[in-house]
């Protein structure tokens, strides 16, 4: 009977953890189960050494603690403002497929189709196939203006 007891010692358990934290790191990707990882094996470490359980759980700890922090400072914060995909447009360069007047139009910018329309100021629609440049967003709507085509 006390030898299956002694497969519950501090060691096993924090082995069993952290083996079981790295399965399951590996079947759903994500960083904080690997944190848990190191921290469970620093414990298991200090468990063979036989040092105290609290000893062993404020490792666990400070080692998650240390992995986070390395983690963050390598990936960099998450919480930047970063340009979504549609801001990334303004100043790209596209051309016509349907005339653009100040109410409506469509233009091709990259690979998309996207509905437009000219400054409110420019009257003069802008005719199919000519080059636009994106100025800005409005919802849905990119706001474009002509290109100067001088020859």
């Amino acid at each position: 009977m006390r030898e299956l007891f002694a497969f519950f010692s501090p060691f096993y358990l924090w082995l069993i953890a952290a083996t079981g934290f790295a399965i399951f790191q590996i079947l759903n990707p994500g960083k904080f189960n690997l944190i848990i990882v190191v921290g469970g094996c620093l414990a298991a470490a200090l468990s063979a050494l036989y040092v105290s359980v609290l000893f062993q759980l404020l490792y666990f700890l400070g080692g998650c603690g240390l992995c986070f922090f390395v983690n963050r400072q390598m990936l960099g914060r998450k919480d930047k403002k970063s340009a979504s995909n549609p801001d990334n447009l303004i100043q790209q360069i596209g051309y016509v497929l349907e005339t653009v007047t100040p109410e409506s139009g469509y233009v091709q910018v990259g690979e998309n189709r996207w509905l437009a329309r000219n400054q409110p100021t420019n009257a003069a629609p802008i005719e199919i196939g000519k080059p636009i440049t994106v100025i800005a967003i409005e919802g849905n709507t990119l706001v474009v203006e002509a290109q100067n085509t001088k020859a």
